[in-house]
């Protein structure tokens, strides 16, 4: 279903990093690695405490900036960054997240794959913190269910068309979602290993390996982290007839065993993430999250 011809030299990229009190060196060597292999990067300002790190973001001549002054969630940032896209021409949009960095070349690796029938394209993942990979590492370029938000290069008229980022979700399985929608509305989505993403889980999280369950991802998020992750499992597994219910049961279960065996303020945290299983029952799936003001925002320049 072509909807555009693409010209590899003349396709236009933004990149975009929606910030949430960034760490001012490693969002500047985030910037500094994609801000040339890209036409222009948007910062999303998202409710950060602290906002010093702009005096490290001068020198730039293709930077700008939205400050929405509270956060809104990471959906709502992402919709911003395909919304400002898509109304200014850019074809693809690149989203990253702040303490990530693209390595030389990402972006023209992408562009040697885009096609108007894609969606999405996410690359290999390699964790700063981890000697074990996040994923397998393996050779070429094939279809893939989801990737993750960091590094994904988002086909614009696609999202446009599938009706974007999922409002509701607020934070977690964002990325999950939308790939979904997209692959529904006849795009694929694909992941490359032609190049890479230098990514960072957080210095919280730890891998534990224990029987039965194997390998199992100790994050340690806080009590509303907890809430929105299970929530939104079981608002994806009722938004979308194709997405897997024993998937779904497999991850709450280890999601439960970290905290139980691993986390401290246990009681808490099992708390929210009840909370969020019932509150994910009742919640109504909606598929159409583009409003006016996504496609009419007002930018400065930093």
């Amino acid at each position: 279903m072509p909807f555009f011809d693409i010209n590899r030299n003349e396709m236009k990229v933004l990149a975009g990093i929606v910030l949430y009190n960034p760490e001012p060196i490693r969002l500047k060597e985030n910037i500094d690695a994609i801000h040339q292999q890209v036409d222009t990067v948007l910062l999303i300002e998202n409710g950060s405490t602290n906002k010093d790190y702009k005096v490290h973001l001068t020198g730039y001549d293709n930077i700008l900036y939205i400050d929405n002054h509270a956060s809104m969630g990471i959906a709502y940032a992402l919709n911003q960054i395909c919304g400002y896209a898509y109304t200014h021409g850019y074809e693809w949009a690149l989203t990253l997240d702040q303490d990530s960095v693209a390595t030389p070349g990402m972006v023209d690796t992408y562009k040697g794959i885009a096609k108007d029938n894609i969606g999405i394209i996410g690359c290999y993942i390699e964790d700063r913190n981890y000697k074990e990979p996040n994923q397998e590492r393996y050779e070429g370029t094939f279809g893939v269910p989801w990737v993750i938000t960091s590094a994904s290069f988002t086909n614009v008229k696609a999202w446009k068309k599938c009706g974007g980022f999922d409002n509701e979700m607020f934070i977690d399985f964002v990325d999950t979602d939308i790939c979904y929608s997209m692959r529904n509305a006849g795009y694929k989505i694909l992941i490359t290993f032609h190049t890479k993403l230098i990514h960072e889980l957080g210095i919280n999280t730890t891998i534990k390996h224990i029987p039965l369950i194997k390998r199992i991802q100790v994050e340690n998020h806080n009590s509303v982290r907890k809430y929105y992750r299970e929530r939104n499992l079981i608002y994806l597994t009722r938004k979308y007839k194709d997405y897997s219910i024993i998937s779904t049961l497999k991850t709450t279960l280890k999601d439960i065993a970290a905290v139980v065996l691993y986390e401290h303020n246990k009681l808490p945290k099992l708390w929210a993430m009840a909370k969020g299983l019932c509150n994910g029952i009742f919640m109504k799936p909606k598929f159409e999250h583009i409003t006016q003001e996504f496609l009419s925002l007002e930018v400065e320049e930093l």
